[in-house]
């Protein structure tokens, strides 16, 4: 799954009640462009912005 897609099914769950969301497996020593943090941080964004309308 690329990070477009994750995003897309990430904004799919807009209007849910979301009670938890958790995100494992950056490890910042092997992300030398910190290309993984960003789409980690971004991902999260998407969590903690989605919620019932």
């Amino acid at each position: 799954m690329s990070s477009r897609e994750l995003l897309e099914v990430l904004r799919g769950l807009d209007g849910l009640h979301v009670v938890g969301a958790d995100l494992v497996e950056v490890s910042p020593a092997y992300d030398h462009a910190e290309l993984t943090g960003i789409a980690a941080a971004h991902a999260l964004y998407e969590l903690i912005s989605t919620g019932p309308s």
